[in-house]
């Protein structure tokens, strides 16, 4: 372990910086890319606030880069904001009225009370990306869950996300991770719960510090556990046959389309169809992030989601920042995949979902 702050992949470095804790109860391989900070147990709070405080912003004029020294200067041609790290300004954003700077300290105070507050609770994640604009924090029980009937280990978790760059609304809510692959999930919960049972929007208002204060953090991992391992188990339940997972792949990954004005389509986006298709079959046969459930929706569920939490190319940042960007806005497909297994099982899925909460 080393107390220097690195990013999730050097080709683009700083644009993401992570701790995680908890690490011992998980294949560590999967965390962070293998370059971020790790912990066995939780990460201590001071270590937590380092990285949540280097997250400073400031509203300039504007910043141009000098073309003789390279250096970014202010510019009073139009606002932006920049963020800070160290006192320098790592990247800056075209300001528009979304953008607010917050103080990262407050922020990581309020997280702390509620942890003091919650027994068995303790950080497990901070993340910071798109070059510290945004923050994701998470804390989580010290105690492994496990599905009552089969047995498949995940932890219950709590999230906080904020941000200065206008895209992120500071929310809080409730979600797991999956032992086995380090899955984050949190969408997924809507199978069993309304959205508003584990999520909470703070518009930043007088009275926001009290819609976090006022949150019973245990008792909302509680839930979700008991929730959570429900559901797993009722997608261990429904057996899939290969035919079915075939279907399943190709609902996901779809035959592409020729290009406007073409009769077939391009052999390229044939062949990244193939790739695509192969490596998510190559993940359910035989690759132990689906945690040995094949033939059953809970490996095949995996076996897509694995596929795109981790493995699925990304554009324009690293695949660790775009994992927890989509985490944090909702953006991770889990309901659409259960959607898709479930018109590949015709309905089957559903059913089973629908006789347990009966």
């Amino acid at each position: 372990m080393t107390d220097t702050y690195v990013s999730s992949h050097a080709k683009d470095d700083a644009s993401v910086l992570s701790i995680r804790g908890f690490v011992a109860d998980r294949k560590a391989r999967w965390i962070g890319g293998g370059k971020c900070i790790k912990f066995d147990g939780a990460i201590p709070p001071e270590k937590a606030l380092t990285l949540i405080e280097a997250c400073r912003a400031e509203v300039w004029d504007s910043i141009a880069r000098n073309p003789e020294t390279g250096a970014l200067v202010q510019d009073a041609s139009r606002r932006q904001l920049v963020v800070q790290r160290d006192g320098k300004p790592y990247v800056s954003y075209v300001s528009s009225d979304g953008f607010k700077v917050h103080d990262m300290r407050k922020h990581f105070e309020r997280i702390e009370k509620v942890r003091q507050a919650s027994p068995g609770v303790g950080w497990a994640s901070v993340v910071t990306t798109n070059w510290g604009a945004r923050v994701i924090a998470q804390l989580e029980q010290g105690e492994k869950n496990a599905s009552p009937r089969h047995g498949v280990e995940f932890k219950s978790t709590f999230t906080s996300t904020i941000g200065h760059d206008g895209k992120t609304s500071t929310t809080h809510f409730g979600g797991g991770s999956i032992m086995s692959c380090d899955n984050q999930m949190a969408a997924i919960m809507r199978l069993a719960h309304s959205e508003g049972e584990h999520k909470v929007k703070v518009r930043h208002t007088r009275w926001s510090n009290a819609k976090l204060d006022g949150l019973d953090v245990q008792a909302c991992l509680a839930s979700i556990a008991a929730s959570m391992g429900g559901i797993i188990d009722s997608f261990i339940d429904v057996p899939m046959s290969d035919s079915e997972f075939e279907g399943f792949v190709r609902i996901v990954v779809p035959d592409p389309v020729p290009l406007k004005g073409q009769d077939e389509p391009s052999q390229a986006a044939k062949t990244r169809c193939d790739n695509i298709r192969h490596a998510i079959w190559q993940m359910y046969r035989s690759d132990d992030r689906t945690g040995g459930y094949q033939r059953t929706a809970w490996g095949a569920f995996q076996a897509v989601n694995t596929y795109q939490q981790h493995e699925r190319a990304a554009r324009g940042q690293t695949n660790e920042a775009r994992r927890w960007n989509e985490f944090a806005t909702d953006k991770t497909n889990e309901l659409e995949t259960a959607a898709m297994l479930d018109r590949a099982l015709n309905g089957a899925l559903t059913r089973r979902l629908e006789l347990v909460a009966a």
